[in-house]
C-alpha cells in the first residue's frame, strides 16, 4: 500500500539504509509509541517524555521495530537506553533487545505481532544473557537507571562473536560478556523486550530451528522498563523506511448515488497530541473533524462528482509540527455492466496478514467490499483482552486487534466503498443476544456466564467505540428513539451503483433463548435437555425478537419503497436466517465440530442430521419468517457470514423456495469450522448435484433449499489449521445487462489470476439468480 513518506519523516529523516535511530517526541503522552514501532500489547505500553515504557507487566512484552531487518554475514552493532520503571522487582524478568525476530509467514507485520527471536540483555537478578544466561560474569548491582545496553556483533563465517556491555549514565562500562552465536539466530527483525517471565534459553552455537519456543504472555507481576535512544547499524542491517503504520492507520468510505461521501479515518491513539484532522479532495480542503476520544476515529462528510475519480488525503498535523498525509481514491460510480461486491467475515488471524487472500480478493477487482462481522476474535494478537467496563485499556485492547484488520485490508479500503458491521466477537462475546441493546447483568451472572442471559458485557462507551470504528462510514439511518443503555444503532440503507443496500443489526435486538425457553436448558446457544426438540418446541414465542421493533419498521419501509435508480436490492447482516449445521444426533453442542478431523476429498461423514444452534438466526422462527417476507417483498438477496461455512441457498417461508436467496461467506480463518453433511439427500434433489443439496428442514423446522456448500476437507496444505477449515471469501456480481445476480464462494487460495484449477470459484458455484423471477437460471 502506497503511503507518502513525509508522514514518517520524524522517524527516518537523515538515516542511511544501514542505520536505524529512534526519534521519540518528548512533548506527547500517549498509548501509541510511533509509526515505526508496534507494541505488544498496545494497552500495556505508553510513550511519555521521549521514552516508551510498559505500564503493565507480564510475559513477552515487546516493542517491535517495524523497519529493521538484520541479514547475517557482516558486522553490526545495536544499543538501547533502559531505565527501570518498577519501584521494586521480584521474581523473574528479562530486559533488552531481541534479534532474529521472525513470524510464520515471512511478513514484517506477522513478525511484529507474532514473532519470536533471540534475546540479549539483563535478567531480574542482574545477570547478563546472550541467548542463555551467564553464571560467572559480574552481575549488574542495583536498578538499571538510564543504562545503555550495547551489543557488538563481529561476523566470523557462519557465526558471530557477540559482546554485550552494560554502561551507566556516564558511559562507563559496568560489566560485559561475550558468546559465540550461530548467525541463523540473528537473521530477521528486531524488538525491545521487557517481559516478566523466566528467560527461555536458546542454544546459541547451534543453527536456529524452524520452530522455536515462545514466551508466556501471562499478565501480572511487576517488571517494567522504559526504552529510548535505540540504534542499530552496520553492513548487516537494512532499514525499510516504508514499513510504518500510523498515525493515520487506514480509512473506510461509503459513496451514495447522490454523491454523498462519508469517510472515516482510523487514527492511532495520539494522547495529548493535536486533535484536528483534515480531509482534502483533489488538493482542496473540504472537511475537518476532531479525533473521537474513545474510538480514535475522525469522520468526514462531503459531496463529490460521482462521474469522476478523485484523489483524497487525510492530513494530520503532528505534535512535532510535521504533517502526516494518507492518500486514497474516491472512484466514480460504475454506471454500466457488472458491479462486483466482495464479502468476508470471521477472521481469527491465522494466516495474518493474509497476503494470499488479499491478493486474490484484489484480483477480483471489486467495486465494493463488505466485512460482515468478527473482524476480530479475542485471541487475535495474543495477550487475551482487557474486559473491565469503563477501562480505556479495554478500548485499546480492541483497537490493537482491529488495527490488524486494517493492516491487512487498508490497501483496498482506501480506494473503494465498504460496509463493515460488527458481530459478537467484535464486542468481546462468544455469542451475543443483544436483547434490545441493553447491558448484561455481569454482577449476577459473571463476565462469561452473562451472555446466555442477554445484553452486552461491555459498557456503552466501549460498544459505541466498536460501532464507530466499524460502521462510522455508513450513511445515517432513520431517526429513532435512542436505546436506554446509550448503545448506538447503525442500521441504515443507501444506493450505490444501482444496488439498494439495507444494513441490518441482526444480533443487537435478538432475545436470549435461555431466558425465554428455560425448559430447553440452553448453554452457549445449545439445548442440553434430552426432551427438548428445537424443531417443534419454542418455535413461535410471542414476545421473542429477532430484529426488534425499530428495525422491522425500517425494513418494512425499505421493502415497500424502491428507489428509481435501484435495479438490485441486497440485505447485509451478520448471520444467515437459518441454521446450516449438521452433527451426529447425540452431540449436544458444537464444541466437537472438528471431531475426526477434516474429511479426505470424496469422503462423506455418515449419520449427521441438521441441528438447532440458537446462536444462528434460525430462531425465533416466527420473527425470522416476518423479516423474510419483507425481504422477499423487496426482491432482495441476503449477504451474511458468521457461521464459518460458505453456503448458498433459498429460504422457504410458507413453502420451499418462496423466500429470498442467501449467500453466507466462508470464514477468512476460523477456530470453529461448521459443516453441512446431512445423512439424506434433500427433497427435490437433482441428478448430478452433491448429496447435501436440495430441500431440507433445518434444525429449527425452517424450510431451506441448499444449492452450494463449501465443506471442510483435508487439503494437504500447510498450515492445516488454516487451510483445512474451508476458509475463503464470496463475490456477488450484479449484472445489469442480463438483470442477474451471480453468487460465488472462493477458496482462500483461489483467485482469477491464479493457475488452474485455483482460478475458479468453489465447486458448487456460481449460483445465478434471475433478478425479476427470483429463480436460479443455471
Amino acid at each position: 500500500m502506497k503511503r507518502t513518506l513525509i508522514l514518517f519523516s520524524t522517524l527516518v529523516a537523515g538515516l542511511q539504509a544501514d542505520e536505524y535511530k529512534s526519534v521519540l517526541p518528548e512533548n506527547v503522552d500517549r498509548p501509541w509509541a510511533s509509526a515505526d514501532m508496534w507494541t505488544n500489547p498496545m494497552e500495556d505500553w505508553r510513550l511519555k517524555d521521549g521514552r516508551v515504557f510498559n505500564t503493565h507487566s507480564g510475559g513477552d512484552r515487546s516493542v517491535a521495530l517495524l523497519g529493521v531487518e538484520v541479514k547475517a554475514g557482516k558486522d553490526f552493532n545495536a544499543s538501547v537506553k533502559v531505565s527501570q520503571v518498577s519501584d521494586k522487582i521480584e521474581g523473574f524478568g528479562v530486559v533488552g533487545l531481541q534479534l532474529g525476530r521472525r513470524g510464520n509467514f515471512n511478513d514484517y507485520r506477522d513478525t511484529a505481532v507474532y514473532g519470536k527471536g533471540f534475546d540479549i540483555g539483563v535478567t531480574a537478578d542482574g545477570s547478563l544473557f546472550i541467548g542463555k544466561k551467564f553464571t560467572e560474569t559480574k552481575k549488574v548491582n542495583g536498578a538499571l537507571k538510564d543504562a545503555t545496553l550495547a551489543i557488538d556483533a563481529k561476523a566470523d563465517g557462519e557465526f558471530y562473536q557477540l559482546t554485550l556491555a552494560v554502561k551507566d549514565a556516564a558511559g562507563e562500562t559496568l560489566t560485559s560478556a561475550s558468546r559465540r552465536v550461530h548467525g541463523s539466530w540473528l537473521e530477521g527483525g528486531a524488538a525491545l523486550i521487557a517481559h516478566g517471565e523466566k528467560l527461555l534459553e536458546r542454544p546459541a552455537e547451534q543453527a536456529a530451528p524452524k520452530a522455536i519456543a515462545k514466551n508466556s504472555q501471562k499478565r501480572g507481576g511487576e517488571f517494567r522498563f522504559a526504552f529510548s535512544d535505540v540504534q542499530i547499524s552496520g553492513d548487516s542491517v537494512k532499514v525499510h523506511k516504508d514499513r510504518t503504520f500510523g498515525p493515520v492507520m487506514w480509512t473506510q468510505q461509503t459513496l451514495t448515488e447522490e454523491g454523498n461521501l462519508r469517510l472515516v479515518a482510523l487514527m492511532a491513539p495520539v494522547g495529548n497530541g493535536p486533535r484536528k484532522v483534515e480531509l482534502h479532495v483533489d488538493g482542496k480542503k473540504v472537511a475537518e473533524d476532531e479525533i473521537d476520544s474513545k474510538s480514535r476515529t475522525v469522520r468526514f462528510d462531503t459531496k463529490v462528482d460521482t462521474t469522476k475519480d478523485h484523489q483524497y488525503q487525510v492530513v494530520y498535523q503532528q505534535a512535532n509540527g510535521e504533517e502526516a498525509r494518507y492518500d486514497g481514491h474516491v472512484r466514480k460510480i460504475p454506471l454500466k455492466g457488472t458491479v462486483k461486491l466482495a464479502a468476508l467475515s470471521c477472521n481469527d488471524s491465522t494466516g495474518f496478514p493474509h497476503n494470499l487472500l488479499v491478493d486474490n480478493v484484489t484480483a477480483q477487482k471489486p467495486d465494493a467490499i463488505t466485512f460482515l462481522g468478527d473482524q476480530i476474535y479475542e485471541p487475535i494478537g495474543g495477550y487475551g483482552l482487557v474486559g473491565a467496563r469503563g477501562d480505556d485499556r479495554a478500548v485499546l485492547s480492541y483497537l490493537r486487534k482491529y488495527y490488524m484488520h486494517g493492516w491487512s485490508w487498508g490497501g483496498l479500503l482506501k480506494d473503494i466503498p465498504s460496509v463493515t458491521i460488527p458481530d459478537d466477537h467484535d464486542v468481546f462475546h462468544g455469542n451475543i443476544w443483544g436483547d434490545g441493546a441493553r447491558l448484561a447483568d455481569i454482577k449476577k451472572y459473571g463476565f462469561y456466564g452473562c451472555q446466555d442471559f442477554g445484553g452486552y458485557k461491555m459498557d456503552a462507551e466501549f460498544v459505541n467505540a466498536v460501532h464507530r470504528t466499524q460502521t462510522g462510514n455508513l450513511p445515517n439511518g432513520p431517526k429513532v428513539k435512542p436505546n436506554e443503555s446509550g448503545i448506538t444503532d447503525y442500521f441504515t440503507s443507501f444506493v450505490y451503483a444501482g444496488i439498494d443496500f439495507a444494513v441490518i443489526a441482526d444480533r443487537q435486538y435478538k432475545s436470549p433463548p435461555r431466558v425465554l425457553l428455560p425448559e430447553a436448558e440452553i448453554r452457549n446457544g445449545w439445548p442440553q435437555s434430552d426432551t427438548w426438540n428445537p424443531k417443534t418446541d419454542g418455535m413461535n414465542v410471542e414476545n421473542a425478537r429477532l430484529l426488534g421493533e425499530k428495525q422491522m419498521t425500517f425494513l418494512k419501509g425499505w421493502s415497500e419503497t424502491r428507489p428509481e435508480n435501484a435495479q438490485f436490492r441486497a440485505v447485509l447482516s451478520a448471520s444467515p436466517w437459518t441454521c446450516t449445521s449438521t452433527l451426529p444426533p447425540d452431540i449436544k453442542d458444537d464444541a466437537k465440530v472438528i471431531f475426526g478431523g477434516a474429511p479426505k476429498p470424496g469422503e462423506y461423514p455418515e449419520g449427521e442430521v441438521p441441528r438447532g444452534d440458537y446462536d444462528s438466526n434460525g430462531w425465533p422462527q416466527n420473527r425470522r419468517n416476518d423479516a423474510l417476507r419483507l425481504m422477499a417483498k423487496a426482491g432482495a438477496i441476503h449477504v451474511n457470514g458468521d457461521q464459518h461455512l460458505g453456503t448458498t441457498g433459498q429460504y422457504g417461508i410458507d413453502e420451499f423456495r418462496d423466500g429470498p436467496f442467501w449467500i453466507s461467506t466462508p470464514a477468512t480463518a476460523n477456530l470453529w469450522p461448521r459443516r453441512w453433511f446431512p445423512n439424506d439427500k434433500g427433497g427435490n434433489w437433482k441428478e448430478g448435484m452433491p448429496r447435501y443439496t436440495g430441500d431440507y428442514i433445518d434444525g429449527f423446522g425452517n424450510k431451506i433449499t441448499m444449492h452450494a456448500v463449501n465443506n471442510m476437507v483435508d487439503t494437504e496444505r500447510e498450515p492445516a489449521r488454516l487451510y483445512d477449515r474451508a476458509p475463503g471469501y464470496a463475490v456477488i456480481s450484479f449484472d445489469r445487462d442480463k438483470d442477474q445476480v451471480s453468487l460465488e464462494a472462493w477458496h482462500y487460495w483461489a483467485g482469477p489470476q491464479q493457475a488452474a484449477p485455483d482460478n475458479k470459484p468453489c465447486p458448487d458455484w456460481p449460483v445465478i439468480i434471475d433478478n425479476k423471477t427470483n429463480k436460479r437460471v443455471n
